[in-house]
């Protein structure tokens, strides 16, 4: 078993304002990972409050809701029989808020071929 730590650059991020109400910031991982823990730094000089809301997904499972402005948040994904596997990581502003990040990071291992049976 390895760790995998993809930091997300510039060409694997792609943030998607689709109406005045909702952003999304959408970031393929080139691949399916299994994920064990995403990291969110936020920004520290100005609109921290405009991430509290947003969602935080593994492809479509919900891994997290940020409820209140912070520097950082580290979802971890419990090693539970149901573990989570993705090719892309979501943020989600549902509300009329843009996002503004410093850096995500995405621990997990892989890749996994898409006929890979995981459990």
């Amino acid at each position: 078993l390895f760790f995998l730590k993809l930091v997300v650059v510039c060409e694997l991020i792609h943030i998607l304002v689709l109406t005045q109400q909702t952003t999304k910031l959408w970031i393929y991982l080139g691949g399916k990972f299994r994920i064990y823990q995403i990291m969110i730094w936020n920004l520290r000089h100005c609109c921290q409050r405009d991430i509290v809301g947003s969602h935080v997904y593994a492809d479509n499972k919900l891994i997290g809701t940020i409820i209140e402005p912070l520097s950082t948040y580290n979802f971890k994904v419990p090693e539970t029989a149901d573990p989570v596997f993705a090719k892309t990581i979501t943020l989600h502003q549902p509300l009329a808020n843009h996002l503004h990040l410093l850096e995500v990071q995405v621990w997990g291992n892989g890749p996994y071929s898409d006929d890979d049976n995981l459990q």
